[in-house]
């Protein structure tokens, strides 16, 4: 059986795909930068430093960086979880799975969020942006969960919405999963997740509580993890 679940936020536990996307549409028409919405999900989502790839100055990071915090922690109240979500963490729970989040998310707007949501009691360990240099596609936060926990990464599933959570697990050699659910069916194709050959991919939570009492899960395909998913520097915003 699975003794530990690492789950993303974005996307994942939370339905907040369409606040990010809404919250860097904001900061980019503060610079008069009109871009589309796939090109945010492609170029800006899950970074934070990578505002020079849609035309912004990089003296003005910072400043993006602190507005588009601001933006989603004002939205956190009517930002939702996902459908199941709830039930699955507390059946997890109940089955004595030591959960965890990994997120390149800020903490203030985590702590928050899962203290609104109730759901803080759940997870015994959340490591965000603020914890770690080098963020997801990178290993180094599950590692650093992986370590704290002492949990063995055979019997360690990584789940999240996006290739950067796919690619994260697969440098830190542990068994992970796609989650797919209808919302995010609007920002990201189903062929170019699957190309990344997740140990499971599932549209539903609650699929999640069979995986969990696997007696064995499937070693892994690792693959090189290209220079470019790297990012190895601090979140420029003053703070």
């Amino acid at each position: 059986m699975i003794s530990t679940i690492l789950f993303d936020w974005d996307g994942c536990i939370v339905n907040s795909l369409p606040t990010w996307l809404s919250a860097y549409h904001t900061v980019l028409q503060n610079f008069a930068t009109d871009i589309s919405d796939k090109e945010i999900v492609s170029k800006l989502f899950g970074k934070w430093n990578a505002w020079e790839s849609v035309g912004i100055p990089k003296k003005y990071v910072p400043l993006c960086n602190q507005e588009l915090s601001r933006i989603v922690f004002d939205g956190i109240e009517s930002t939702p979880l996902h459908t199941e979500v709830k039930e699955t963490l507390g059946e997890l729970y109940e089955l004595g799975v030591t959960m965890g989040v990994i997120t390149t998310n800020r903490r203030k707007i985590i702590e928050r969020h899962m203290h609104h949501l109730g759901i803080q009691s759940l997870f015994d360990i959340v490591i965000t942006a603020d914890d770690c240099s080098r963020h997801k596609p990178h290993p180094d936060p599950i590692l650093k969960a992986l370590d704290t926990l002492n949990s063995p990464g055979d019997k360690t599933l990584m789940i999240g919405d996006s290739q950067h959570d796919i690619l994260a697990a697969k440098n830190a050699g542990i068994p992970n999963c796609i989650f797919y659910p209808e919302p995010n069916q609007l920002f990201y194709k189903r062929s170019e997740l699957e190309a990344l050959k997740p140990t499971y991919f599932i549209e539903q939570m609650s699929y999640l509580v069979s995986i969990a009492q696997k007696e064995k899960l499937p070693i892994p395909i690792v693959d090189e993890l290209a220079d470019d998913y790297i990012d190895g520097e601090s979140i420029e915003d003053g703070e």
